[in-house]
């Protein structure tokens, strides 16, 4: 069985080639999701990590696809997702393989956390660029979050940089020192940092900083670490309130910063663990991309099933739509 697993984060976006359990080419670029990067950029990302996959040559024949993605969208999003890579595949499949018409499911990239690490239910939440909490019960699904960095992903990197500026704002009105947080943003002055902020307003490049802004010897910092983990927990709770999964409810925390920044981790871990009854908090070790080839071969295998069956068609799946 030979798979692909397409993970699309707000910051970066990963692919692997599976082949019977084992890896045959990983391959990574910017992030393709239409929230971060748009229209454009995201099918270049797309076109260049296929081509990766490919190791410069061709995509051999494929039996299932599975694309985790980020952002905000709805049913034409994910539709134009799922279109793009149809294209993308076939423009770099190897002769003879119908590559385009391979069976593709499309989830929140949330959901991959869970399938990474073999667990069928539960709540993954994940805080990286933006912030999403999804909760799989059976066939049900619940989220909370997720709504982009206009409107919300509180918590989230962009969150934590945006906080800091806010905060940099108010000493600037006050005639303080912006201290070391203000060292975090280069030592520039708040008007030219509102100046910057508004000019480029790619979400990633504000989130890179949420590292440096928690790390800070600043008790802004401490405040804002834990305003953080109180919007994450938060996003736990609504969906487990949804869920209402049995107990004891496993949760993931994931992401770049859910479980790339330890201060935060912990912190989130310990208010989760204060918000819900019974929960089973751990930290993600596998990377999302990994459940994306668990869900494809799920999928690989159920469209064979599903081929043995004269009156059910083959090719695309019904879409879980993406926010």
């Amino acid at each position: 069985m030979r798979v692909v697993g397409l993970d699309i984060g707000g910051t970066r976006t990963r692919a692997l080639l599976d082949e019977d359990g084992k890896t045959v080419t990983f391959a990574s670029g910017p992030s393709a999701s239409l929230t971060t990067a748009g229209r454009q950029t995201a099918a270049r990302v797309l076109d260049d990590v296929v081509s990766q996959l490919a190791e410069g040559g061709n995509l051999p024949a494929l039996d299932a696809l599975c694309i985790g993605t980020s952002g905000s969208g709805d049913d034409l999003a994910v539709e134009w997702v799922e279109d793009r890579t149809r294209e993308v595949l076939a423009a770099h499949a190897a002769p003879g393989a119908r590559n385009g018409d391979v069976p593709i499911i499309v989830v929140n990239d949330a959901r991959l956390v869970l399938a990474a690490h073999e667990l069928d239910s539960g709540i993954a939440l994940v805080a990286g660029t933006g912030s999403i909490a999804i909760g799989v019960l059976a066939r049900r699904e619940e989220r909370a979050g997720g709504w982009g960095y206009l409107l919300g992903d509180e918590g989230s990197g962009y969150w934590v940089a945006r906080e800091a500026l806010r905060e940099l704002c108010r000493r600037h009105d006050r005639h303080e020192p912006l201290g070391a947080l203000g060292d975090v943003f280069g030592g520039a002055s708040v008007p030219e940092l509102l100046a910057r902020f508004h000019e480029e307003r790619s979400p990633g490049r504000w989130a890179a900083l949420a590292p440096a802004v928690l790390d800070a010897a600043d008790a802004a910092a401490d405040a804002i670490c834990a305003s953080a983990a109180r919007h994450l927990a938060e996003l736990v709770a609504s969906v487990a309130a949804s869920l209402a999964h049995p107990a004891p409810v496993p949760v993931v925390v994931a992401g770049g910063l859910g479980s790339g920044h330890p201060r935060l981790s912990a912190a989130t871990v310990e208010t989760i663990r204060e918000r819900i009854a019974d929960p089973v908090v751990t930290v993600a070790t596998r990377p999302s991309v990994e459940g994306a080839v668990r869900l494809a071969r799920a999928l690989a295998l159920d469209s064979v099933g599903t081929a043995r069956r004269p009156s059910a068609p083959r090719g695309r799946r019904a879409a879980t739509p993406t926010r």
